[in-house]
């Protein structure tokens, strides 16, 4: 009888400490949902509206400033930490990928974007701009740690009234940040 009752006193301690564990485990699962709401760091410099992005973009085409160009664009350390894992639908985790990988996808991307933003200079820049207008040919995505307005389409009026049509790629909006994942557009 002694026996069957350490065995039960046992068993409740035994199930006592399962549910503290899961409870705890269900706390800190909790706790690693709620950091996946938020990106793991913040986009610097960029524009605080689209529009904001767009004038300072148009004002480095008028200068035929590249390094001005590209100051608007995501840095590689924003792309690998915030883009690349945060890419998924809202309400998903974030995507694990290779370092290789990623680096990998930043080269490529970066690469194509400095040569469409020397096309961009070569085609549209050194030139003063009166008015323009901006539109998304593909609205809003939105992803967990940020929102993807794309892509920029932009008509532009110059001074001698001859109207141009500047395109560019995405712009990510990452708490209120806006800045260019590249000048490479694909529509």
């Amino acid at each position: 009888m002694q026996t069957a009752r350490w065995s039960i006193i046992l068993c409740g301690l035994a199930l006592a400490g399962a549910v503290a564990c899961a409870a705890a485990a269900n706390e800190a699962a909790t706790a690693e949902l709620r950091k996946l709401d938020t990106p793991p760091e913040h986009l610097t410099g960029g524009a605080g509206s689209l529009d904001e992005l767009v004038a300072l973009m148009m004002a480095a085409l008028e200068k035929g400033d590249k390094d001005a160009l590209h100051a608007l664009r995501l840095t590689r350390d924003e792309y690998i930490d915030i883009i690349v894992p945060g890419y998924v639908a809202v309400g998903s985790p974030p995507r694990e990928v290779d370092p290789k990988t990623s680096e990998f996808y930043w080269k490529l991307m970066d690469t194509k974007a400095r040569y469409f933003a020397d096309a961009l200079v070569k085609k549209y820049g050194n030139r003063k701009y009166v008015s323009y207008e901006t539109r998304l040919s593909e609205g809003v995505q939105e992803h967990p740690w940020y929102r993807d307005h794309g892509q920029l389409r932009i008509k532009a009026l110059d001074e001698q009234q001859v109207l141009h049509h500047v395109a560019a790629g995405w712009v990510a909006e990452v708490d209120g940040v806006f800045k260019l994942h590249s000048y490479e557009y694909d529509d």
